[in-house]
């Protein structure tokens, strides 16, 4: 049984047949990770972790990397933009809308500072 497999294998001394099984191994495993390695003529060949992660609509692309966001609070503008929230419509800059961290978007009412107050601490 073990003769019979250690025949099918190519090379003449058991080192080469090692040797190209090594090799064979190492192939199969690189097209796992990159299918383009994988130059065997003719062979169907599925998509590789690099082509599913690289592809427009990969993983990678679609839910991992970060979105375009328009306003963002970051630490760096917390402060003017809770002074946004405080000041009336009127008052340039100033705030009508502002959206949650639910997506939720609530309406600023102008002449209400307790209710603006409250939301620019959120």
């Amino acid at each position: 049984n073990r003769s019979s497999l250690t025949n099918t294998l190519r090379g003449i001394t058991n080192e080469e047949k090692l040797n190209n099984l090594w090799v064979k191994m190492q192939i199969t495993v690189n097209s796992i990770f990159d299918s383009s390695l994988d130059n065997r003529s003719g062979a169907r060949v599925a998509k590789g972790i690099r082509q599913v992660i690289e592809k427009k609509e990969g993983l990678l692309r679609m839910y991992m990397m970060g979105k375009r966001v328009n306003y963002a609070v970051t630490p760096d503008n917390v402060h003017e933009l809770r002074q946004l929230i405080l000041n009336e419509p009127d008052v340039h800059p100033g705030g009508n809308f502002v959206e949650l961290e639910d997506e939720t978007i609530r309406r600023l009412l102008p002449n209400n500072l307790s209710k603006r107050t409250a939301v620019a601490k959120l």
